[in-house]
């Protein structure tokens, strides 16, 4: 299982061994909380229930950005006078994560962001093409 995470200790300066495991992502999550649950047989009921009515469609359907580029995606907001922070925005996504999708550090998203970038993206310029 590929799965980003970090690794970080609490207080260090009082000598404690308290840890914090942070992984971040809603598919990133998924892969861990479906790791997990796969053949437990203890579990609390109601953590249980949470995990089992997590929505999964839109975690399914990806777009592989290997084969949309990144790159490409930066190219068309400054085309169209964007910043990040205002795509970002647009599309209902962190700045962070726009600031990986276009140098491609990630490499898919879902469906349902890839539209949101897509759509605000090239919104402007259909505008004109069609006034």
């Amino acid at each position: 299982m590929s799965i980003k995470s970090k690794l970080t200790q609490r207080h260090p300066s009082r000598g404690n061994n308290n840890w914090n495991l942070n992984i971040t992502g809603r598919i990133q999550v998924l892969k861990v909380l479906d790791w997990l649950y796969e053949d437990a047989t203890i579990y609390l009921k109601r953590k249980y229930e949470k995990y089992k009515n997590i929505p999964r469609k839109e975690h399914l359907d990806l777009v592989d950005l290997n084969l949309v580029a990144g790159s490409y995606i930066k190219e068309r907001r400054l085309a169209l006078g964007l910043s990040r922070e205002q795509l970002s925005i647009k599309a209902g996504i962190s700045h962070n994560h726009l600031f990986k999708i276009e140098n491609e550090e990630v490499k898919s998203v879902t469906k349902g962001v890839y539209g949101k970038i897509k759509v605000q993206s090239f919104a402007k310029e259909k505008c004109r093409v069609l006034h």
